[in-house]
Parts: structure tokens; C-alpha cells; sequence
């Protein structure tokens, strides 16, 4: 059983959280180390940004990497898929947490209010 979500933000023409679970973004990135304590588990993706929060899938987060510099950023861009203009740039420092095995569900679930919540435990 899982036992974590992770709210994902999609902005118009970033559909992070589908990218994903789907396994073309494989670096998710947050502003501080907030998530360090669910390297090594699996956790739900919670999609929100349009509409009502919902989980769209499942990934395994294997690890992270600090990112001291834009330079550092957009050298792993492939990866993030966060362009430059996107409200989740870098702004002075970014952590990436390494995704793997991502599993998109083929039935979207209603998610409980994401209001202020980065990750839950359930």
C-alpha cells in the first residue's frame, strides 16, 4: 500500500504531473530539500492546476540532487522540463528528486483538498 501523495502543479502548456506518469519528466523539482524523507518510497502523483485535485498515477522517488546554479538547473533540463518563465524556474536554489517506475492509472481518483499540502501520508 502506498502511503504518500505528492501534489504536482500542471501550468497551461506544462502538464507536469502528467509528464510524470507518464515517465518523460524524471526529475521533480522543489525549492527546498522538503521531500528528502520519501526518498526510497512510492508514492502517489496528485495532479493539480486544472480542475479538481486528482491522483493520475503512482513513482518511486530514488534519490536528489541540489542545484547551486542556474547553470546546474538547465543542464539537467531533459529531465525537469522546466523552462525558463515557468513559475517553478530556478530562483537562487533547486533540489531534484530522481523519479523512477512511474505507472499512470487508467482511472483518475478524486484526491482530498490539496489546499497548502506538498506531500501527505495517508
Amino acid at each position: 500500500m502506498i502511503a504518500y501523495s505528492l501534489n504536482v502543479r500542471n501550468e497551461p502548456h506544462f502538464p507536469f504531473a502528467d509528464w510524470i506518469v507518464d515517465g518523460s519528466k524524471t526529475i521533480e523539482t522543489r525549492r527546498s530539500a522538503n521531500l528528502d524523507r520519501l526518498i526510497g518510497r512510492r508514492i502517489k502523483i496528485v495532479r493539480t492546476g486544472q480542475g479538481k485535485a486528482q491522483v493520475i498515477g503512482e513513482v518511486t522517488i530514488t534519490g536528489s540532487k541540489r542545484y547551486p546554479s542556474k547553470a546546474s538547473f538547465q543542464a539537467d533540463y531533459h529531465q525537469h522540463l522546466v523552462k525558463s518563465g515557468s513559475k517553478f524556474d530556478f530562483d537562487g536554489s533547486k533540489v531534484g528528486y530522481l523519479l523512477t517506475h512511474p505507472k499512470r492509472y487508467e482511472h483518475p481518483l478524486d484526491a482530498p483538498s490539496p489546499k497548502g499540502i506538498v506531500y501527505t501520508k495517508h
